[in-house]
């Protein structure tokens, strides 16, 4: 039998192209499903675990799916804010109620504006410095701060709200007062801030010079004895320091302040239905699950994933026929090299044993590398996709 085997490696080796050609075939229809399977497990997992950290969200009345990925994984929509006043509003029956504003981003990663309850909530800690407190602060998830080469000391620029809009307030310096630990979930792809941090970076807040201090027509356009009007052409702060930093005023109306949506805590699931009956009922806010939607979602990606296994499937059983008609091919091409072997004085079953070792190998290496390439395209995916 070892010679059986070592001349099938022989032949193998003398057809290096063929062989190469042929195990790719097999790992490619190997690695498929396995990669899909993973990726799908994966998928599951971190969407689960992230819904049943978030047992209600509310926003806007929009779609359900839009509002909950905006909520968990701070993905940009099309939506209205909502009042500032829900959430005092909310956290009236005892519930923990945390606000966020995703509205603005630093270097193409989400800008969120939280206070403590999330951290609390979220189990996030500085691994370095600390967690924002002043305006300006800025703590940065683990991924984020590798992507943007930042830590502790160095100061980030938000981006600019609106391209096209010359309206638009500009951006902001933050300052970097920590790195986050890592959680594996889309809070190490994001930067955290404090709410009037937040609200700063899209124009709601804001800071100048004194407005007595101001005396030109173009700055000033009405004073009273109590009150003085200035022009949109005063320049404002982007810089936020100890000697700046009590200037900084809101022109709005404190319960009107804008937020993207609220995560709702309760301390039991009784208090969580009360929560969310009474919120879904406010005329234009939306309560939701957010461990309903995300099975909703999987069903539908269960039902992709399926029509999915059918195609590998058919591609598997392809590339075998496609494998039995190429060492049938073979086997006829290589009918004299079979005399030989039985004029030799070898058994009657050797050549077969020949071809079937042949095949063996191809299909053993195919193996390896099909699971190889799962684990590559698996791997490439979680470095790519932040909450797999």
């Amino acid at each position: 039998m070892r010679g059986v085997l070592w001349l099938a490696w022989r032949a193998l080796c003398a057809r290096p192209l063929v062989s190469a050609i042929l195990a790719l075939c097999v790992g490619v229809s190997v690695a498929l499903p396995l990669t899909s399977s993973s990726l799908l497990e994966k998928f599951d997992a971190a969407l689960r675990a992230r819904a049943e950290s978030t047992p209600i969200v509310v926003g806007p009345d929009v779609s359900r799916f839009d509002l909950v990925f905006a909520t968990l994984y701070f993905r940009e929509a099309e939506m209205e804010p909502v009042p500032k006043s829900l959430a005092d509003d909310a956290s009236r029956d005892g519930l923990l109620v945390i606000p966020l504003r995703t509205h603005s981003t630093v270097r193409s990663k989400p800008l969120v504006g939280t206070d403590d309850g999330y951290y609390e909530h979220r189990l996030i800690s500085a691994a370095q410095g600390e967690l924002p407190f002043f305006l300006g602060d800025a703590s940065v998830g683990a991924s984020a701060a590798r992507a943007m080469r930042v830590g502790v000391g160095d100061t980030i620029v938000t981006d600019p709200p609106d391209g096209l809009n010359l309206a638009a307030s500009s951006p902001i310096e933050l300052r970097i007062v920590g790195v986050l630990a890592p959680t594996g979930t889309p809070d190490d792809d994001a930067v955290f801030t404090t709410l009037p941090t937040a609200w700063l970076a899209e124009g709601v807040l804001h800071g100048h010079d004194d407005a007595r201090s101001f005396e030109g027509e173009e700055d000033v356009i009405g004073r009273t004895d109590e009150y003085t009007a200035l022009s949109g052409a005063v320049r404002t702060f982007r810089r936020i320091d100890e000697d700046n930093r009590a200037s900084f005023h809101f022109h709005a109306n404190p319960d009107e302040l804008p937020l993207t949506a609220l995560i709702v805590v309760g301390d039991t699931p009784k208090d969580e239905t009360i929560a969310l009956a009474r919120l879904d009922a406010l005329r234009g806010i939306r309560a939701l699950r957010s461990g309903e939607v995300v099975d909703e979602l999987l069903l539908t990606v269960l039902r992709i994933k399926s029509a999915f296994d059918t195609i590998a499937l058919l591609f598997i059983v392809t590339t075998g026929a496609l494998l039995v008609l190429i060492f049938w091919l073979t086997a006829r091409l290589r009918a004299a090299e079979t005399r030989t072997i039985r004029d030799i004085g070898a058994a009657r079953w050797t050549p077969f044993l020949l071809f079937a070792s042949e095949g063996g190998m191809i299909l053993f290496a195919g193996g390896v590398l099909g699971v190889g390439l799962a684990l590559l395209g698996v791997a490439l995916a979680e470095r790519l996709l932040i909450w797999l």
